[in-house]
């Protein structure tokens, strides 16, 4: 690229978005091109690396917090009040919620070194 005074200069990317999105947190996957991120309005939007949105949900209440699986199949959501939701990545839809008498501050991802959580719903 040349800079010669009176010819244009040029630029190596264009801008793809003229709206600006506005998250309160991201989170990405451990394991895929994936990125977690919750609105301002408090919508959960999942999007490849390259910006290619593959779903939103909105479970209607606030959400202080997110985690991936350690496998990168699944995303958790805390929200506040007390619901802990696991939603599948690769099939959109709730896989497992339990609602917990306490306000969920935040959710962090732990190994399980005992192996895999077996419920009445399915292997977590």
């Amino acid at each position: 690229m040349e800079t010669d005074e009176g010819s244009r200069h040029v630029l190596p990317f264009q801008l793809q978005f003229d709206k600006p999105l506005a998250s309160q947190m991201a989170e990405r996957n451990p394991e895929k091109d994936l990125l977690a991120m919750v609105t301002e309005d408090s919508k959960v939007v999942l999007h490849r690396f390259n910006w290619q949105r593959l779903w939103t949900i909105s479970p209607g209440k606030c959400i202080p917090s997110l985690c991936w699986r350690p496998d990168g199949k699944g995303v958790v959501l805390g929200l506040q009040d007390g619901t802990v939701s696991l939603h599948d990545v690769e099939i959109l839809g709730t896989s497992f919620t339990a609602t917990l008498m306490y306000e969920i501050c935040q959710v962090t991802r732990r190994v399980n070194l005992l192996g895999p959580c077996r419920t009445s719903r399915g292997t977590i």
